[in-house]
């Protein structure tokens, strides 16, 4: 079996023209990301702003390892749903009402209130 030998320069340009072609996927896939992280970013900076509160108040100590474990439940699944998204075409890097990425995200936001009412609410009878 004869190994056939590929110049270097000739496999960058196939590689350069593949990925020219998934422009729209690049920019899907970074689009995802950024809101993702952004998300989790955003909720880890309350959270470790909440140190003063929580040395105030010892009783919401029980909340940290369910806050901590619904974010990445949460935001975990918000990535799965969009990406998704982004293999079935659904998924739009707008941010307007009703669009499949507003939607997703508005979803992760209010279960994320309800969770956390949810749980401050145990919390708060756990503690008492």
């Amino acid at each position: 079996m004869k190994r056939r030998h590929v110049s270097l320069p000739r496999l960058v340009r196939a590689v350069v023209a593949h990925w020219s072609t998934e422009r729209a996927t690049l920019r899907q896939g970074v689009s995802a990301l950024t809101i993702c992280v952004t998300v989790t970013l955003f909720a880890g900076i309350i959270l470790g702003e909440m140190d003063g509160v929580l040395e105030e108040t010892p009783g919401l100590l029980v909340l940290v390892p369910s806050a901590i474990g619904m974010r990445g439940a949460i935001f975990g699944a918000l990535a799965a749903r969009l990406g998704t998204g982004m293999l079935t075409g659904q998924f739009t890097t707008s941010m307007r009402r009703g669009s499949f990425t507003a939607a997703n995200v508005e979803a992760a936001l209010l279960l994320s209130l309800i969770t956390a009412v949810a749980t401050a609410a145990l919390a708060w009878a756990a503690s008492g």
